[in-house]
């Protein structure tokens, strides 16, 4: 609950990180344009994550608590989402959801330990638990080539509460945010 120390890594060190977080991923049988999910508050988990996403041409989908239970469930499903990264917290609340989530397999936990409660929740739901560093190791143990993406590839959906009904997914391909990025630049 609150924030910790900042810790500086470096560029080297970040990539190594993405590299083999993204191909200890490639264990969980995900393809290029899969969704994965994305569910914590800010920490470097998340973007390391995400960029794993990236490097392996997977769709990011991030999950927020303030659109509600059955906009998770609805998005979940929408996507046909296999694995979610979440923080301890984030995963007990899909564990909760877990029988409304069908194509759910797999939840990377962020933080260092996993309860024995969250573990057993798992076990009851049959989704694999498994730790971020967990899947990093894996990574190195057993690196693979990126499989980056083309502009037109979809790089995130992400869900807005709108107006009315169910979220609705905007999707941006990757082209969008590098236009977005080289404006920036511009400037």
């Amino acid at each position: 609950d609150a924030v910790g120390a900042y810790e500086f890594l470096t560029y080297g060190e970040v990539r190594e990180r993405v590299q083999n977080f993204a191909s200890g991923m490639a264990s969980f049988g995900l393809k290029g344009k899969d969704a994965v999910g994305l569910y914590s508050v800010n920490r470097i988990e998340w973007v390391l994550a995400e960029y794993a996403c990236y490097f392996n041409n997977q769709v990011t989908v991030p999950l927020y608590d303030t659109l509600g239970d059955e906009a998770i469930e609805h998005i979940c499903c929408q996507t046909e989402m296999q694995v979610i990264v979440a923080s301890h917290e984030k995963a007990s609340n899909i564990l909760r959801l877990r029988s409304k989530l069908p194509s759910l397999k797999h939840i990377v936990i962020m933080d260092e330990e996993i309860s024995d409660e969250l573990a057993q929740s798992a076990t009851k739901a049959d989704v694999e638990l498994i730790k971020f560093g967990s899947v990093e190791k894996r990574g190195a143990e057993e690196p693979h080539e990126p499989s980056p993406p083309s502009p037109e590839d979809l790089c995130t959906i992400c869900y807005t509460s709108g107006t009315t009904g169910l979220p609705k997914g905007v999707m941006l391909p990757h082209k969008a945010l590098l236009a977005d990025g080289s404006s920036v630049l511009a400037l």
